[in-house]
């Protein structure tokens, strides 16, 4: 019991260190925390443990005591009990061993390809900055747009500068957007069960200036504004899993707000 406070107390800090050094990349399923089922897994294997390891000794003593009280010739064979239980031990906590580093090593994989992998961009190059429009000097929607593209002209005319994004979040970060969608084409879903999506808005320059593909249709356009019809670019992960089946292009989708 001793043994497991302690360890539960030094997870709460290497939980929140390691969480807070977990990169971007990352979906939030896979940072670490600690929760009440964790909490009362890690009682019960400690008391477990304690009466389990403490049983095997207390069960080996009566053994013993028993053939020391019966004929002598049976002590040979109250000898070679402890060996054997001590030798199953040490092949079971190998067996536990091995099995905690297999799937640490597998787990460590898994965290490698998801930062390593290709991310649907090309990073080299790129420079990132946030800006947010103060809503006292600029408190409409129009005024917001033209704030947001006098920064882009200006950005465009450093000579250093060969293309502009412009995005509501950065690519892979933490923050997004996250709306439920339904497929027009499709069965409408029971009432919030409708799938979700992150949603990113861009400008026209912004598959061009990150490198991305396209892989069919036309890229976004000038044209692309508001009092235009709505247009939407998808990824090969959404027409997989749900347009596999319908054309995609020309295909309708409605967003519904968070």
């Amino acid at each position: 019991v001793v043994g497991g406070v302690l360890g539960t107390a030094l997870s709460f800090w290497a939980v929140r260190t390691i969480a807070t050094s977990m990169p971007a990349e990352l979906p939030a399923a896979f940072w670490p925390q600690l929760d009440g089922g964790v909490l009362a897994v890690t009682l019960l294997l400690s008391i477990g443990a304690g009466l389990f390891l403490g049983l095997a000794p207390a069960l080996h003593s009566f053994g013993d005591l028993r053939d020391a009280l019966g004929e002598s010739g049976r002590g040979g064979t109250a000898s070679r009990k402890r060996p054997r239980l001590r030798s199953i031990f040490v092949v079971v906590q190998i067996a536990v061993a091995l099995a905690l580093l297999i799937g640490a090593g597998v787990l460590g994989d898994v965290f490698k390809d998801l930062v390593e992998k290709n991310p649907g961009f090309v990073p080299e190059n790129l420079v990132t900055l946030q800006l947010t429009a103060s809503e006292d000097r600029y408190p409409t929607d129009e005024q917001v747009a033209a704030f947001y593209r006098e920064v882009e002209r200006e950005l465009r005319e450093v000579p250093s500068v060969t293309d502009v994004a412009v995005m509501s979040h950065l690519p892979r970060s933490r923050r997004q957007t996250i709306a439920r969608f339904t497929v027009d084409s499709a069965p409408l879903p029971e009432p919030n069960d409708e799938p979700s999506v992150l949603v990113q808005v861009v400008n026209p320059s912004y598959f061009e200036t990150l490198d991305t593909p396209l892989l069919r249709g036309r890229p976004l356009g000038l044209e692309d504004r508001a009092g235009s019809a709505a247009v939407v670019l998808v990824n090969e992960s959404f027409v997989r899993r749900y347009l596999a089946e319908k054309q995609v292009l020309g295909e309708r989708v409605t967003l519904y707000d968070e």
